[in-house]
Order: structure tokens, then sequence, then C-alpha cells
């Protein structure tokens, strides 16, 4: 063979196979577009404008907050023995000095916060580290337990005074939330109190000649809808932090090379999409936020009835998990929208609502008792010398039912059905929300007159 033949036999190979290497290119490069292509890309971030927490602004030194905050202990380092808290009514008068003289500062504390005017949770709470508000609930619970031992000892003044106090601090926490948790613990306060009021008159420790100006002071306290709003928004904030955490710890250890490698990736996000997992879960919660303050009969749980029953499944839509490349993100959207904090928190927010109102209309009923011996014909009987107006029933918006025979003031409670007061317990006769709202109506029952015991 000629150097010329060998030559062009090189040269045919060489064409050859970079003709071969450039048809491969180029079909590799097709199926790189095409399989990109066929990957679902992320979606534009949402518009998060309604989760928007809008407040005053304050400094430090306004908010009674964090004054308040200073009354708690750290938690598992209570001060007072821990069977004692949980079983404060229970225990001797002696007890209950010994342990108010320990929380004596933490009691002050808890005054000095409540001469504020401004109560406002720090919007880091969403998703840092929750204060213990446990001991908040816990030197509340011993204000009413001092109340108690006030009450048997002839002081009802001063006795009147811890309670009023007490739903104050529940109060404050309610109107501060920004977290489900602090809201929670500010309700359960108040329907605490609540239900220690009606013991103490059920018990005639109580003059009736202090029915008519306690009525007046329980109209103060009102189920705050700005603080569960914003609590409820600042549950959808916390998965949005989320959702961005996962998606920037995926790249923030990656190279300035690796990074740009990472984002010619055609699997990147295949199969987490967080703007899309952001749109789905603020697709749950911002119509729950926007029927916050409306009478329950209003509000559509359709939705989060069918999630709470498909709780046990880890993804809601597989079909468009799949679709959309976004299994990672599906699942955890179900995850956080199949709680069911905010069902039962919604429950409890009317249930509460009732029971304040409940509570009022009872010791209404009972002032009128006393000054004209039997009770009201009606509700409307009790307007204005008892009450300004007739309350309403915060599950359908109309005016609470009241049974004069069976000495009941009612609600028509979830299912909405006037059952005519049936009910086997008092709202109030028990702490035991679970139990309370299994019941057709919830039902206050007005206490049987007695003296002063």
């Amino acid at each position: 063979m000629t150097a010329y033949e060998l030559i062009v036999k090189i040269l045919k190979v060489v064409l050859t196979t970079a003709l071969i290497v450039a048809v491969v290119a180029i079909i590799a490069t097709i199926l790189y577009v095409k399989f990109y292509q066929g990957i679902p890309k992320d979606i534009d971030p949402p518009d998060d404008t309604a989760l928007m927490i809008t407040r005053p602004k304050i400094t430090d030194e306004e908010n009674g907050y964090l004054k308040m905050m200073e009354a708690a202990w750290d938690l598992y380092k209570s001060p007072v023995e821990e069977n004692d808290l949980k079983n404060i009514f229970s225990l001797e008068d002696e007890k209950i000095e010994k342990i108010a003289k320990i929380c004596e500062t933490r009691l002050l504390k808890i005054d000095e916060a409540l001469a504020y005017s401004v109560f406002q949770e720090p919007l880091e709470m969403i998703s840092g580290r929750i204060p213990n508000y446990l001991a908040i609930r816990d030197l509340s619970k011993l204000r009413v337990a001092i109340a108690w031992k006030n009450l048997r000892e002839g002081n009802e003044e001063d006795a009147l005074e811890q309670l009023l106090k007490s739903l104050d601090t529940g109060q404050a926490l309610e109107d501060a939330s920004v977290t489900i948790v602090c809201f929670m613990i500010g309700n359960g306060i108040k329907d605490m109190v609540f239900e220690n009021i009606h013991e103490m008159i059920e018990s005639g420790l109580i003059d009736e000649g202090s029915y008519a100006q306690l009525a007046r002071e329980l109209s103060e306290y009102r189920q705050s809808a700005q603080g569960y709003s914003n609590a409820i928004k600042g549950e959808c904030l916390f998965y949005k932090k989320t959702y961005l955490d996962i998606e920037n710890n995926r790249i923030k250890d990656l190279t300035g090379v690796q990074k740009i490698k990472h984002l010619l990736d055609p699997q990147r996000g295949s199969l987490f999409k967080v703007n899309r997992t952001l749109k789905l879960t603020m697709d749950n919660y911002v119509p729950f936020i926007e029927v916050i303050g409306r009478y329950y009969k209003d509000i559509d749980l359709s939705r989060e009835n069918k999630l709470q029953k498909n709780r046990n499944k880890y993804i809601e839509n597989w079909p468009r998990a799949l679709a959309t490349s976004n299994l990672v993100g599906e699942t955890l959207y179900f995850i956080a929208v199949k709680s069911d904090i905010r069902i039962s928190s919604l429950k409890r927010y009317y249930y509460s609502e009732f029971a304040a109102e409940g509570l009022r209309t009872t010791i209404a009923a009972l002032a009128y008792e006393s000054e004209y011996g039997e009770l009201p014909a009606s509700l409307e009987s009790l307007v204005p010398e008892f009450l300004p107006s007739v309350p309403i029933d915060p599950f359908d918006g109309s005016p609470l039912r009241y049974d004069k025979e069976k000495r009941a003031v009612y609600s028509v409670g979830q299912n909405l059905i006037d059952e005519g007061g049936s009910a086997k317990v008092s709202a109030l006769d028990s702490s035991d929300f679970k139990m309370v709202v299994k019941q057709d109506d919830y039902v206050v029952y007005i206490p049987e007159p007695k003296k002063l015991n």
C-alpha cells in the first residue's frame, strides 16, 4: 500500500468516526432536550400576600408578651413539684399558699405584663424554639386555685381579681399569637377559668349580688379572630420555610462548577418542586384563613374532612405527583395538611366562643333570678338590664337557645341541629374537650340558687 492510499484510508476512518460521533452527539442532544422538556419544570413562586402577618410595629420595651415570658421557667425545671401543679385544685389551702409563695415573683411578673396594652409573639417563633407556654398555663391554674382558697376564706373580692387576671393572661396569649401553640394555650387558660367560675357558682361560693357585675366583666373576653388567623398563617409560613430549607440544603455544599452541573441536570428537582409544593399548601391554607371569624355554618370543611379520612396515606394524589414529577413535594404537602390541628383548633375556637357566651348568659340569668325571684321567660328579658343584647350562637349565627324548664342555655353545636338542649353533661362540666364535642348540643346549665356557702 502506497503512502497516498494509507493517508486516504486514515482520512476515511477519521471522517467516518467524526460523522458517527456527530450523529451520536446530535441524537444525544435531541434525547437530552426531549427528556428535559418531558420533566415538568417548577412553577414561579406563588404570591404569598395572604400569609402576610400585619400588626403594629412596636419595640421590645412596649411588648407585654416579652415581659410575660419572663415569668416562665425552663422546660422540665419547674420550681414546684409537677404533681402538685397537675393536681393543684385538690390540694389543701396550706399547700396552695406555700406554692403561691414559691411562685410569687413569677405571678408579679405576669401582673406587670398585664399592665401593657400590646402583646406580640415574635415572628421568629414561627420556625424557632417555642417558649415554655405550659409554665404560664400552670401559673394561671395556680391563680385559680388561689381564688378557690380566697372564696373558702370569704374573700370574694380577691378571688374575682385572681380569676380575671387569669382570663387576661389567656386573652393576651390569644391576641399575641403567630403560632398555633401560643393560641391554644391562651385558649385553654380561658376555658379552664370559665369552667371553674361555673363550679364556684354551683358551689354557692360567689355571692348572688356579684352576678350582674361578673356577667359584665366576662363580656370583655372574646375569641381573638386576628390572633387565630395569625396562628394559622404562621403554621403555613413554617411549612414554607421548611420547603425552602430543603431546596437550599440540596446545593449549599456544592462548588461553583458542581452547582452549574446541578442546574443543567435534567434530573434536578425531578422529585421535588418547591414552588409547586408551596402553592399546594397555600391552596389548602388560604381559604381556611379567609373564613376565620365567620359563623361555623359558613365554613366548608369538606376538603379537610376528606384529608382526615385519608390520613393514613402518604400522598393524596398519586397521578398528580407523577404528572408534575413532584413525588417528594406531594408527600411533604400531605404530611403538612393531613394534621388535624387546624380542624381541632377551629372546633375549639367556636366551642370556646360559646363557652364564654353561655357562661355570661347563665350568670346574667342568675342575676335576673336573684332580682325577680324566677328565671326570665326568654333571653330577651335580660336585655338591657343584665345583657346589652342576646348573645349569638357562633355555630349558626342565631341567638343562643334557652330552656327555662331545663335551666339550660345551649348551642346547636357542630351538627347545626337544634336537639332541644340534649346533652348528658354541661359543656363546662369537663375540660375534656373531646368528650364535650361529641354531644349533639353544647349546653351550659344554670345552677340552682344557693345561699352563700
